[in-house]
């Protein structure tokens, strides 16, 4: 009975073990999918930024189409994986989704992107853009493109 007992007490012992290390690893599996979920949010927003940093004056129609699906999917990408990543939890979380979500309604729509694509409007959505992609907790450059992108969508599509 004491050897039973002993074999028991072993196997829950290693039953316990086993599940404590899967667990660890679970978490880890987890905490690396969410730094390269962020990883690649950051970079599709650092990328999407490009976009609004070429001169599209001096392109021909081949160019500026490939520069424009360029940055509106480097947007939709960002778009989809928000929720992978760690700033699902911020405070600013739709201030940023707003943000971007707008900015690609600009993009995806010739008449607020024939807007959005002037001198003035590339510039500091360019600066915002830049400045959300190495910190997307940055609330105020959230808004400013939210309003600017806003804008030009709406007030284009009267």
């Amino acid at each position: 009975m004491k050897k039973i007992k002993l074999i028991l007490i072993g196997f829950i012992l290693v039953s316990i073990s086993f599940a404590i290390f899967a667990y660890v690893k679970q978490k880890n599996n987890n905490d690396v999918q969410i730094r390269l979920a962020d990883y690649k949010f950051r970079e599709s927003l650092s990328l999407a930024s490009n976009g609004f940093a070429v001169d599209y004056s001096k392109m021909n129609d081949d160019t500026k189409v490939y520069y424009y699906i360029q940055t509106s999917s480097n947007l939709y990408t960002a778009i989809n994986i928000i929720d992978m990543t760690s700033y699902k939890d911020v405070k600013n979380r739709n201030a940023l989704g707003e943000a971007i979500y707008n900015l690609y309604l600009c993009m995806t729509h010739d008449y607020s992107r024939k807007e959005i694509l002037k001198d003035n409007n590339m510039s500091s959505i360019f600066n915002c853009l830049a400045k959300i992609s190495n910190d997307p907790e940055d609330e105020e450059d959230c808004k400013r493109i939210s309003r600017l992108a806003g804008d030009l969508y709406f007030n284009n599509n009267k």
